[in-house]
């Protein structure tokens, strides 16, 4: 599976930019055992779980580019930006889209 991933520059939405700070960033492929935090009420959760709850077929999953800071699971496409790393209200940011081939 082929695509682009895009970042757009913006504030208030996406990664802060700020955050990004002091280690690589990097994109990967999942290898099995991530965890996330999409939403900061709730607690991190496997990206397997999350992955299905949001529909992803599970022949896709593996083929999703993952943004890290360093060691630590930042974006997945569809699911969404770890709470650690969200942009603030008017904070520098950067919003990732995954734009898949047909």
């Amino acid at each position: 599976m082929g695509g682009a991933l895009e970042l757009e520059r913006g504030s208030g939405r996406g990664i802060g930019a700020a955050r990004l700070r002091g280690a690589a960033v990097t994109v990967r492929l999942r290898q099995g055992g991530e965890r996330l935090q999409p939403d900061c009420r709730r607690p991190r959760r496997s990206l397997k779980n999350l992955l299905q709850e949001t529909g992803v077929a599970p022949w896709l999953r593996e083929r999703l580019p993952l943004i890290y800071h360093g060691e630590e699971l930042v974006w997945v496409p569809g699911v969404g930006v770890d709470c650690a790393y969200q942009a603030q209200r008017g904070e520098a940011a950067f919003r990732p889209a995954w734009l898949p081939n047909d």
